[in-house]
């Protein structure tokens, strides 16, 4: 019988060995401007489909590719499609890799990933229907379509990522057509 219980107490052993050296290694990095990042104050993170990290700062749009940051801003404020404040609330990567941009004063900008600019989608949208559109959040489908949502809760927007600047093609929804 003796030998029977130290055979049990050492297979428990074994196993609990085994166990103990099966648990997975987590290594845990913290990025701060000394690394590249452009500010401390993060708003926001997400992940595009092709894998890169992006990260709305106080300072404008981080984008990390698992090597290097890549910061994204307005300096020269004369331009038509600057961003009107480098201070970015919230992000949003599409299905072809654009990022959808809101900055803290509700500006709406797209930054064309390819061409690495923002486009001011926000000012195409006024002119076209003579109201500002003050984006909440964004909704990125898998489909191609991005919805925005606004602020004072009475538009959407509905826009194809292959056309994301083409204001003809933005179909607008609003809410107060529609009876609650």
């Amino acid at each position: 019988m003796n030998w029977i219980r130290k055979a049990t107490i050492s297979l428990l052993l074994l196993l609990s060995a085994c166990w103990a050296t099966a648990q997975p290694y987590y290594s845990v990095r913290t990025f701060d401007i000394h690394d590249g990042l452009a500010a401390n104050t993060i708003s926001g993170i997400d992940q595009s489909p092709n894998g890169l990290m992006w990260f709305a700062t106080w300072n404008g749009l981080c984008c990390y590719d698992g090597y290097q940051f890549t910061t994204f801003r307005s300096d020269n404020w004369a331009d038509a499609d600057a961003l009107s404040s480098n201070r970015i609330a919230a992000i949003k990567p599409d299905s072809r890799e654009n990022v959808w941009v809101r900055t803290y004063d509700g500006g709406l900008y797209l930054l064309d990933t390819r061409q690495c600019r923002f486009v001011n989608v926000g000012i195409l949208l006024e002119r076209k229907y003579g109201k500002a559109m003050h984006p909440r959040n964004f909704y990125a489908l898998k489909n191609g379509h991005t919805w925005i949502s606004d602020e004072q809760g009475d538009m959407n927007l509905r826009i194809e990522d292959r056309y994301p600047t083409d204001v003809e093609r933005i179909e607008v929804i609003d809410l107060h057509k529609y009876p609650k």
